[in-house]
C-alpha cells in the first residue's frame, strides 16, 4: 500500500522604483516675486515569484498479512521537472534501499526539489519490489496557489521637502499601483506669504529627495530633482 502527499512553497519578491519630478528645472523671479512649483512623486513595483519548491511524504506500508516484503527502490518524479531524490526513514535513521518491510510495517520516505517555476502539475512515487509481493505506485497533484512568503511587500517613504507629512509613511504592493502624490512647494522671498522656501538675490539651488526602504530586506532606492532658481534683484 502506498500513499504519496505534494505539497509546493515560493516566495514572492517585490522590488520597487520611486520616480522624482517637478514642473520647472529654472526658476526664474524678480525681486519680491513668489512662484510655487509643483512636485510629483511616484512609486511603482512589480513582483517576481522564486525560490520554488515541491516536496511530500512517502509512506509505504505492508498490510499485516502479506509476507514480508523486499523493497529494492523507491522513486519519485515530477511530471516536467524529473526525478526527486528520496529519502526513507527507520526509527533514529535514514536508509537507503533494499529494505526488508515485515507484515505490518510502515516505511516513511520523503522527498524536496527546488524545481525552476510552477511547472509541474502531478507527483508520481514508484516503489519496486523482489519477491512474491508486487510494488506499485501513488501519484498526488502538484498545485500552486498562494506564495510561503512574500518578501518587501511594503515600503517607507520620505521626501526632503516633505516637511508637512503629504506622503504617507507606507506604501504596500496589495495598494493600486503606481501611486503618484504631488504637492505645492512656494519659492519667493523670506516672509512673504506662503513662501515655504525663502531666496534672495542671485543664484540658488534646491536640491530635492525622494526615497524608500523595502520593509523586509531594507533596500533602498531614491530619485532627485534640482530646481535652479535665480532671483533678478535692482542694482542700488
Amino acid at each position: 500500500e502506498i500513499r504519496k502527499t505534494a505539497e509546493t512553497s515560493f516566495n514572492r519578491e517585490w522590488r520597487w522604483t520611486i520616480d522624482k519630478s517637478a514642473d520647472r528645472t529654472n526658476l526664474l523671479l524678480a525681486e519680491g516675486e513668489s512662484f510655487t512649483v509643483n512636485y510629483d512623486v511616484t512609486v511603482n513595483a512589480s513582483s517576481a515569484d522564486i525560490n520554488h519548491t515541491v516536496s511530500g511524504t512517502i509512506i509505504i506500508a505492508n498490510p499485516p498479512t502479506n509476507p514480508p516484503v523486499l523493497i529494492t527502490s523507491v522513486t519519485d518524479i515530477l511530471n516536467v521537472s524529473g526525478p526527486v531524490p528520496v529519502i526513507c526513514i527507520t526509527p533514529g535513521s535514514p536508509i537507503p534501499p533494499p529494505f526488508l518491510l515485515p507484515p505490518g510495517g510502515v516505511l516513511v520516505c520523503t522527498y524536496s526539489a527546488s524545481v525552476a517555476g510552477p511547472v509541474d502539475s502531478e507527483n508520481r512515487a514508484i516503489v519496486e519490489t523482489g519477491g512474491t509481493v508486487p510494488g506499485g505506485s501513488a501519484s498526488a497533484p502538484v498545485t500552486w496557489s498562494a506564495p510561503t512568503n512574500v518578501i518587501d511587500e511594503c515600503i517607507n517613504v520620505s521626501d526632503t521637502n516633505d516637511t508637512d507629512g503629504i506622503l504617507p509613511d507606507t506604501i504596500c504592493a496589495n495598494e493600486a499601483l503606481p501611486h503618484m502624490y504631488e504637492y505645492g512647494l512656494t519659492f519667493g522671498p523670506e516672509g512673504g506669504a506662503g513662501v515655504e522656501v525663502p531666496v534672495a538675490c542671485g543664484e540658488t539651488d534646491w536640491p530635492n529627495t525622494a526615497s524608500f526602504v523595502t520593509n523586509d530586506t531594507q533596500t533602498p532606492g531614491h530619485d532627485n530633482w534640482n530646481v535652479h532658481v535665480t532671483v533678478e534683484c535692482e542694482q542700488g
